[in-house]
């Protein structure tokens, strides 16, 4: 066994395990120059995954499919 494994304090490396699904997909160069365009103006720390989440979230709670908490 790992030492990790016998250790239960050591913190946990990376995002926090959440409930998803890797989901791929291809953008168009227009696409892509948007975000980048948005990233830079609305979340200049943002990767682009990131950028994308925060957007489809925003995007879900205006059309109503998500709900606040």
């Amino acid at each position: 066994m790992k030492a990790s494994r016998l250790n239960p304090r050591k913190k946990q490396r990376g995002r926090p395990k959440v409930d998803s699904e890797q989901v791929n997909l291809r953008l168009t160069r227009e696409l892509l120059d948007a975000l980048d365009r948005y990233i830079k103006e609305e979340e200049p720390t943002a990767t682009r995954p990131k950028a994308l989440r925060l957007a489809f979230r925003d995007w879900a709670i205006h059309m109503g499919y998500l709900k606040t908490k």
